[in-house]
């Protein structure tokens, strides 16, 4: 399995390297200190680096965490039941009474602009309560490691097919094309996860684009939760508060309203 790795958290230029998910998690890295850990993820980006803003161009696999919302049992026997491979290994702060794991889902027509949306729909499909920073397609992850070795836990399941994202949700008309965002204040993306990765990085005129994108995406068949979600995360990375971005989505979103009110028009991203 191709993944894309980093010496350190805070490197950006990665290496691209074929690991066998059982070799990976199987010998965890004994510390206990992660922070001087190497991290890893199966996305792709841009130049293969993954600065602020950096395109994610492939996410051949979907990464959930859990932070003591479910046992590691549980979770698996649940995702076992898809009848597909995954892995999963415990992260450094679990223990026996607060389980705390990662669970890696190769997948198969899985792209980046509809990653996030994949994401939050499999959770609430599935029942499963993970991180919500899982929804995030750049996320990067530690290597396995653990700092007691009697209680580390590793699952792995390769016998059987991929995680096919259509036998999930309906992707057929959902726009998958992969470009550079263009800072403009009538922005025009097909993605919304591409939107937020522009949102995030600018510094100027956060308001008004914020602003526009929520119109823009009130006005298409995209849930208003998900709006809600990803515009208001990454309005808070360009460095708006939280107060500030929920105000600003809740007029753009109300105005959206007004415009289709009486009618059942939805408009093509």
């Amino acid at each position: 399995m191709l993944f894309t790795v980093f010496s350190s958290k805070y490197e950006l230029d990665g290496e691209l390297e074929d690991i066998d998910p059982t070799l990976l998690v199987s010998n965890p890295t004994i510390s206990f200190e992660k922070n001087s850990l190497p991290v890893l993820t199966t996305s792709r980006f841009y130049s293969n680096r993954r600065e602020a803003g950096s395109i994610v161009t492939e996410t051949p696999a979907i990464w959930l965490d859990f932070d003591g919302t479910v046992d590691i049992w549980t979770a698996c026997s649940n995702i076992d039941k898809l009848n597909t491979n995954f892995f999963a290994y415990t992260t450094m702060s679990h223990t026996k009474e607060v389980n705390k794991f990662r669970i890696v889902i190769p997948c198969l027509y899985l792209k980046p602009g509809y990653y996030s949306m994949f994401v939050k729909y499999f959770g609430l499909k599935q029942k499963l309560e993970f991180d919500p920073s899982s929804a995030q397609a750049g996320r990067v992850y530690f290597t396995p490691a653990t700092q007691d070795p009697d209680n580390y836990i590793f699952v792995t399941v390769n016998s059987k097919t991929d995680l096919d994202v259509r036998s999930i949700m309906d992707v057929t008309n959902l726009n998958t094309r992969v470009s550079k965002p263009v800072l403009k204040e009538n922005l025009t993306l097909g993605s919304l996860d591409l939107a937020c990765m522009a949102l995030a990085r600018t510094r100027e005129n956060r308001n008004n684009l914020l602003y526009n994108l929520a119109f823009k995406y009130a006005l298409s068949d995209i849930s208003r939760a998900t709006i809600k979600w990803d515009l208001r995360e990454a309005a808070m990375k360009s460095g708006l508060t939280q107060k500030e971005a929920e105000s600003t989505i809740r007029s753009a979103i109300a105005k959206a309203d007004v415009t289709t009110k009486g009618t059942n028009k939805k408009f093509q991203i």
